[in-house]
């Protein structure tokens, strides 16, 4: 499904807005979404997992933990962009895919 939705996103934004550099960067987030989409619902199953078996302990280290490494990968994208560098929007939705996958593997090892 998230394939499909990803596939037509081009064509919907369509819809939204004539503008080729809107269009081209809407489709270079496309990726960063779908993975981000295609594991979203595993990682609320393993949080929901681990919240109903009240492993609160091991949830409270890892999110105190992310506290501060997704701010300083944030930061990173920050700095090469003031240095520079591209950093676009799907390099933002890529970093939150990552972010997502770390997750869900960490939720389901952990389950």
């Amino acid at each position: 499904i998230v394939a499909l939705v990803a596939m037509f996103v081009p064509e919907v934004s369509k819809f939204f807005t004539n503008d080729p550099v809107v269009i081209s960067r809407v489709k270079k987030a496309i990726p960063g979404i779908a993975v981000f989409l295609g594991f979203d619902g595993l990682m609320c199953i393993g949080e929901g997992t681990l919240l109903g078996q009240n492993d609160l302990k091991f949830l409270r280290n890892m999110y105190a933990s992310f506290f501060f490494i997704v701010p300083a990968f944030m930061l990173r994208l920050k700095r090469r962009a003031l240095s520079g560098v591209e950093v676009g929007i799907g390099s933002l939705w890529a970093t939150f895919s990552v972010y997502e996958v770390v997750r869900t593997i960490l939720w389901l090892g952990r389950v």
